[in-house]
């Protein structure tokens, strides 16, 4: 619960230092996929799984 008041507090500090609103929202809002990658390259990392490769054409 206290990590979903943390966004708002991080949007506001942005916009406090002179960002633009909607930078600082989008900056806030782009920490979910992000933490989301890192944690699942954690946990691949602690179950000792092999990583897919991602072939781009």
């Amino acid at each position: 619960m206290l990590l979903l008041l943390a966004w708002p507090a991080q949007v506001g500090r942005r916009i406090f230092l002179g960002d633009d609103p909607e930078v600082a929202l989008f900056n806030a809002l782009a920490k979910i996929p992000e933490a989301h990658g890192a944690l699942t390259y954690l946990l691949r990392r602690v179950m000792r799984r092999k990583p897919c490769l991602i072939e781009y054409k």
